[in-house]
């Protein structure tokens, strides 16, 4: 596993001036000495926290991990590989040849010889349908790099221009080790061996291995008497046997030493996994829709029940993390929950001050052990865990036991927290009642974020824990010392943990995203260095599309290109972009322009808020909180600079899947669909007719309707497919339709 953690011998580099830790010092101090000039100073480890989370501070290492790992990269110049496309060679290679090595960690064979790496290739070669598998000692030198590279999966990137010539330069004699008579006399030795043990070794009596040895050299001795001395069997040795019980199926040794029904109970029993004795060993993660109806903060209307995603630790039974919104469970929510566990939990002190204890939890985790739902098993996904040092491990289906500590931790916050409060809709609805959730809410999604972070930090974490007789805040303190936490070598290797993946090309003007352009002098340099009709790879934050991420694969760097309308953009999420986008369009029909969606912008934002007090349907209400960004704040800058939190986007948690995948397309329209070219409501019909609006009100009625100008509409009602009925007899008024907004935009 990745081990960079805070102790003895680890070293780092700040400004400029490499340090190690020499050992620790009384009231939480380290003590460090620059490795250049001898000088030895004292630090708190919350300090060294503070400088590596700020990107001051960068972990290399404290044996020869970091030196291997930095000439691989520099050999290779692949930095970040959830940036390279699906089909590029080196990704393909990484997790091709990841595959086989996490195979080889997994059994953790005594030694790494032919016989024991080779089953294990062909168990994965047929699992990953590898046409043309590795040799064992190429597996045995791809186990060896990986391990000596902390287990980063970038040192396992292929060195495609490292390569030489393959062709053979001369021919050679093989020589023979061992004559055929040799080789037929090891055969007959193995079959007595394995006769030996079946007939001896499983047994109910469980004779022990060294009783079998001699039981099989006996054999051996008495055939070699009538044989010539030539013609001798060999004696086989004593570890020869250990290595032949190793080979046999556990399942087969328990039922043979211990009978059927004990191997069957065994067998079952493996499903339940390790006990971990260190933190961050193994952590689970899951979601879950809670049992709450909450509020808007401000309207005081139901928003409906939010989702939760949590990551406990099994050694300590501490929560690392957790998220909260309306972001229906995918792969940015398990991400952002991940990032929450990994940061220390400086924020408590500033945002909830009636916290009286602290959260002492971070780190990135060893093992994550996940359900197999679908954004679970992507690739992007695979790779931002391999790159953080998380190794991934999937729960049997339908066996929650797998998971027990999560399981069991979500049935605790709804007994001891959720069903005792106002507006909680219980697990089970046959036990509500005559109890209605709507009426009786009164927490908002604020209120409700601070409820769980109190309870878990004062409560939770100060409980008695049945599984592990202990307090878990008391545990994780003691263990800590013993097991330090790993952390990520830089902060800004926790980029691979926020925003999704798109390629774009560049042209003068710069990258064109979402009707969006981003420029820049270091975006200019990287297009003289592309080829005609390459793509440039870019990660972007769908909480702040402000600025994007470019990576230059010539220099191996990410790099930061802001958008050119910054007054727009800024703190603009893209769903919100994508509902300011889909009302401009109707507004300015065919002419959609910077200075139309900062108006529409303008504008949504004044419809949203008197919306928030009219709409009475749950479902718009929770479009609505999704638009204003309700929910869990989580910071991706340091530590001290926080004063928000950060900002998180929740989805409406009623949404559909097929709605969802719908919306998905619009923001991510596919490769044969051109961006920007979306249909959010043409005007004409197939034939090439102008076929009427979806709201008999049009643009310049509302614009004028919205800004209080003179009445332009008439009273009236509106249908579900958004038009109007006006009775031809009404007068003219100056007010909309209550439900125009979430009948027509907020989708």
């Amino acid at each position: 596993m990745k081990d960079y953690r805070l102790r003895i011998g680890m070293r780092f580099v700040q400004q400029g001036h490499e340090f190690v830790i020499e050992g620790p010092l009384p009231d939480d101090q380290l003590k460090i000495k620059d490795t250049f000039t001898d000088v030895c100073s004292a630090r708190t480890t919350a300090d060294l926290l503070e400088d590596l989370f700020a990107g001051r501070l960068e972990l290399i290492g404290a044996g020869s991990e970091g030196k291997v790992l930095r000439d691989a990269l520099a050999q290779r110049r692949v930095s970040d590989l959830t940036l390279l496309d699906d089909g590029d060679p080196l990704k393909v290679g990484a997790l091709r040849r990841l595959h086989y090595v996490q195979a080889v960690f997994d059994e953790r064979p005594r030694v790494r010889t032919r016989e024991t790496l080779s089953p294990i290739i062909g168990r994965v070669s047929g699992q990953i349908k590898d046409e043309n598998p590795p040799s064992w000692t190429t597996l045995k030198r791809w186990s060896r790099i990986y391990e000596r590279s902390g287990e980063d999966v970038r040192a396992l990137v292929p060195a495609i221009k490292a390569r030489g010539n393959r062709r053979a330069k001369y021919s050679g004699r093989v020589i023979e080790t061992f004559s055929a008579e040799d080789q037929q006399k090891a055969k007959e030795v193995a079959q007595i061996v394995d006769e030996t043990i079946r007939v001896k070794y499983l047994r109910l009596e469980r004779p022990s291995v060294t009783s079998v040895h001699e039981s099989a050299v006996a054999k051996i001795v008495s055939l070699n008497q009538g044989r010539a001395e030539a013609d001798k069997l060999p004696l086989p040795h004593l570890s020869s046997i250990y290595t032949a019980v190793e080979r046999l199926d556990p399942y087969e040794v328990a039922m043979g030493r211990y009978g059927k029904r004990y191997a069957d109970e065994q067998f079952r029993a493996r499903g339940e996994g390790p006990r971990p004795v260190r933190p961050l060993e193994r952590v689970e993660c899951d979601e879950t829709k809670l049992d709450l109806m909450v509020i808007d903060t401000e309207t005081r209307l139901p928003l409906g029940r939010p989702w939760l995603t949590t990551m406990i630790d099994v050694c300590t039974k501490m929560i690392t993390g957790f998220y909260l919104s309306f972001h229906p469970p995918g792969y940015l929510s398990v991400m952002r929950c991940l990032l929450h566990a990994i940061r220390p939990k400086s924020y408590l002190k500033a945002e909830y001050p009636q916290i009286e204890r602290d959260w002492p939890a971070y780190g990135v985790p060893e093992t994550l052990v996940v359900d197999n739902a679908e954004h679970f098993h992507g690739k992007n996904f695979e790779l931002a865990c391999a790159q953080i040092g998380t190794r991934i491990e999937y729960a049997p289906p339908r066996t929650p036991q797998y998971k027990a500590s999560i399981e069991r931790w979500f049935g605790t916050q709804n007994r001891r927290l959720l069903h005792e409060l106002p507006g909680t809709t219980f697990s089970n609805v046959l036990d509500r009642d005559d109890y209605d959730p709507q009426k009786h809410a009164v927490i908002s999604i604020d209120a409700c974020l601070e409820l769980v972070h109190l309870w878990i930090v004062d409560i939770y974490h100060q409980t008695v824990h049945r599984g592990i007789r202990d307090i878990p805040h008391r545990r994780w303190g003691e263990k800590i010392r013993e097991w330090s936490p790993n952390l990520p070598p830089r902060s800004a290797d926790l980029k691979v943990l926020i925003g999704f993946n798109a390629d774009r090309s560049i042209s003068p003007s710069g990258i064109e995203l979402f009707t969006l352009r981003y420029n820049s002098p270091e975006l200019a340099a990287l297009r003289l260095n592309m080829k005609k009709g390459e793509k440039a790879p870019l990660k972007y934050d769908p909480q702040d599309i402000s600025v994007i991420y470019v990576y230059d694969r010539v220099e191996d760097r990410t790099i930061e290109v802001p958008a050119l309308n910054q007054e727009y953009t800024r703190e603009l999420t893209i769903w919100q972009h994508h509902v300011i986008r889909k009302y401009a369009r109707r507004v300015v029909q065919d002419c959609v322009d910077i200075e139309a969606l900062c108006r529409a912008k303008e504008k949504i934002q004044q419809i949203v808020e008197r919306e928030r007090f009219l709409t009475g349907n749950m479902r718009g209400k929770q479009k609505i909180a999704h638009y204003l960004d309700l929910g869990q704040k989580v910071s991706e800058g340091a530590p001290d600079e926080l004063e928000t939190g950060g900002k998180i986007l929740p989805v409406s948690a009623s949404v559909s899947p097929v709605e969802a995948k719908e919306d998905a397309k619009e923001i991510n329209p596919p490769a044969d669909h051109p961006a920007g070219q979306a249909d959010f409501g043409s005007s004409r019909k197939p034939d090439g007719r102008k076929k009427p609006a979806r709201n008999s009100i049009w643009p310049n009625r509302r614009e004028a309707a919205i800004s209080g100008n003179k009445p332009l509409c008439r009273v009236g009602t509106v249908t579900p497919r958004g038009r109007m009925r006006v009775p031809p007899s009404e007068p003219h008024c100056a007010s909309l339709p209550r439900n125009g907004l979430s009948t027509s935009f907020i989708h």
